[in-house]
């Protein structure tokens, strides 16, 4: 469920729901395939267990909120687990729900020099809504890295 209807939910208020919203669930839903593959090829890897309870695990409407929040910022240990070109597209993907949640935190340097999606930069915290065609630049250029 997309932070923004999370958020109104919280709020108890109602907001219609958009394209971007369920934009935003693809990419959660993608980010938790892509633990779930990471942890039954590291069945021991505690760290990586761990941030997964700590990104999905949440059980109260607040707990996921944060954990969404968190997971925008980072994944450290999901990303020390996959390849390089899988990377990529994790870092993209971070990049889109930052800029449609409007958190203010600085991009990573190896995201910002390889020059991904720079242009969805949000100015004054301000929300740049998801769109396909941001999906659709995100695999572009995860399979220009695999090909």
């Amino acid at each position: 469920m997309a932070t923004e209807v999370l958020e109104a939910i919280i709020d108890n208020q109602t907001i219609p729901r958009e394209v971007h919203h369920d934009l935003e669930s693809f990419i959660l839903v993608l980010f938790y395939a892509m633990y779930r593959r990471a942890l039954i090829d590291n069945p021991a890897n505690d760290l990586l267990r761990a941030e997964f309870a700590r990104y999905f695990g949440c059980t109260t409407l607040d707990g996921i909120t944060s954990a969404r929040v968190k997971l925008q910022i980072g994944q450290p240990q999901l990303r020390r687990c996959v390849s390089d070109r899988w990377n990529v597209m994790l870092l993209f993907a971070s990049r889109l729900l930052h800029s449609q949640n409007a958190i203010e935190s600085e991009i990573r340097e190896d995201f910002k020099g390889k020059g991904y999606i720079s242009k969805l930069k949000s100015p004054g915290g301000q929300r740049d809504s998801i769109t396909y065609d941001n999906i659709f630049e995100m695999l572009d250029v995860v399979l220009k890295e695999v090909i």
